[in-house]
């Protein structure tokens, strides 16, 4: 959520780049399509702000680089170490607590 790319996520806007990336996800669109057209207005890791459009790059690289789902990924790399189920986290107040210094300490 940092790339410094160009982005307003605000729904109001008609012309936010949200409606460009809705469009973008439809069975017409193409997120690839979409991706190249974000200009960048600040530089990377400078300012962090939602964006969806990079949450969905993200998703495709991951897809791309692992060869597997996110979901399948996600299930091996974060919900089985964290105690997470489907139907919720199975986490005490210390679990919480861990993910908070995991945060804290820059994922360390």
């Amino acid at each position: 959520m940092s790339s410094g790319v160009s982005w307003s996520e605000d729904y109001s806007d008609p012309d936010a780049e949200i409606h460009r990336f809705d469009a973008a996800m439809s069975e017409e669109g193409s997120l690839d399509v979409f991706l190249t057209t974000m200009t960048r207005d600040k530089a990377p890791g400078t300012n962090c702000r939602y964006n969806s459009a990079e949450t969905q790059a993200f998703g495709a690289l991951l897809v791309q680089a692992t060869g597997r789902s996110i979901t399948d990924y996600k299930r091996e790399k974060l919900f089985q170490l964290l105690g997470m189920a489907f139907a919720g986290l199975g986490l005490t107040a210390r679990d919480f607590a861990k993910i908070g210094e995991l945060y804290r300490n820059n994922g360390v």
